[in-house]
């Protein structure tokens, strides 16, 4: 008969994932998941095209939408395209995330509540990877905001403008933080666990890209209660 030393001190679940070689690799979007990027942007939509304050550029006086009459709100982003749901067209779009990126805005914007303890306490049981289809243009500041976020051990593992499915392949990435609904499908349907944070912008049952969501087994709602999404996402990942 074996005899077990019950005085032996157990190694921490970490430092057993990590001597395994079966450490669990997670992927992490930026943009909604992370990083609380929405109400910044829609400020700055407003500021050029709805605020009639005095602070408004000169050359969007003619801006005004008919229709709205009142500035834009997060609960009006219901597509994930700002120009499908709101009264801007794509051009507006575009001249909003460069003006937001010339202003150098993407260095303040705030993480997602609780985002930063978490996503480094997952760093015990998780290999992290960061994602974004952010432009190369805001490269500097992306990693000018993980500099003074908190977040530890990014470096080397922020991907921009990419497939995140091939990425996904490539690392052997099999969990991943989304709030894309084309991503999040396209992953799910490649064997890669999706937590899915929920936004009204994947969100509409009578689209059949949601049906599908809805239906998928790969795909999990992380919904912004009774907790965050972030404590909610800790005690999905680690029961």
């Amino acid at each position: 008969m074996s005899v077990i030393n019950l005085s032996a001190k157990s190694k921490p679940l970490e430092e057993l994932l990590k001597t395994s070689g079966n450490i669990i690799k997670i992927g992490i979007d930026l943009d909604g998941c992370a990083v609380d990027t929405n109400p910044m942007i829609l400020y700055q939509a407003n500021e050029m095209y709805y605020f009639d304050n005095n602070k408004k550029y000169s050359k969007y006086d003619k801006k005004i939408r008919e229709g709205l009459g009142r500035p834009l709100r997060v609960d009006d982003i219901i597509r994930f395209r700002y120009d499908e749901c709101t009264p801007l067209s794509k051009e507006e779009v575009d001249e909003i995330f460069k003006v937001f990126a010339e202003e150098k805005k993407f260095l303040s914007l705030n993480p997602m509540p609780y985002a930063v303890d978490i996503i480094n306490r997952l760093q015990e049981f998780y290999d992290e990877y960061f994602m974004t289809a952010r432009p190369g243009n805001v490269e500097e500041q992306t990693i000018g905001w993980f500099e003074n976020s908190g977040i530890r051990n990014y470096e080397n593992k922020l991907t921009f403008n990419g497939n995140k499915l091939e990425i996904a392949k490539t690392d052997n990435i099999s969990k991943f933080i989304e709030d894309r609904a084309e991503t999040a499908l396209e992953l799910a349907e490649n064997n890669i666990n999706v937590l899915l944070l929920n936004y009204p912008w994947n969100n509409d049952p009578k689209q059949e890209l949601i049906q599908k969501i809805n239906k998928h087994p790969k795909i999990e709602r992380i919904y912004n209660s009774p907790m965050a999404y972030w404590p909610n996402i800790e005690e999905k990942l680690i029961k």
